[in-house]
């Protein structure tokens, strides 16, 4: 990770409806971030999507086991993807005021730029990086980088 900013990892489910869920913070501050952590029982049929919070780590510093983080639309609604740009998050029922920026859609981003780029890996496994920087900044997509392995049981 080398972005200019301490920013937030997190992740949520998008269902089959598009709906935003179980949104959690994976990093605080993800340049602080290593080693593994485990994004358990997403439901069958979810998708998961990432996003980080621009300088959330300095800006929020830590949070709370028990904090409660969802993304609602500009009438407070829950967020869904076909919101676009209108989402907001909120953690406690407050909105955050920073830029967030997601793995899903470019459409997702207030700035309507693409801010993350992926691959697979030859094990399995696939990595992420993200931009941190407002339309598209200097296009490294080394800000935030991680790696995602699937644990399937059954």
């Amino acid at each position: 990770t080398t972005g200019a900013f301490s920013n937030t990892l997190g992740y949520y489910e998008i269902d089959e409806d598009g709906n935003i869920l179980d949104a959690g913070i994976a990093f605080a501050n993800a340049n602080e971030g290593e080693g593994e952590m485990v994004i358990s029982d997403v439901e069958s049929g979810n998708m998961l999507g990432f996003f980080i919070v621009q300088d959330g780590g300095d800006t929020f510093g830590v949070f709370a086991e028990d904090d409660s983080f969802i993304f609602v639309n500009s009438d407070g609604a829950a967020g869904n993807v076909s919101d676009a740009s209108d989402l907001s998050l909120t953690v406690n029922g407050e909105n955050v005021d920073a830029h967030i920026f997601h793995s899903y859609d470019a459409s997702l981003n207030a700035d309507g730029v693409e801010h993350v780029a992926s691959g697979a890996n030859a094990d399995g496994s696939a990595t992420f990086g993200f931009e941190d920087l407002t339309g598209g900044g200097d296009n490294d997509f080394n800000d935030v980088v991680f790696q995602v392995s699937l644990n399937i049981s059954f």
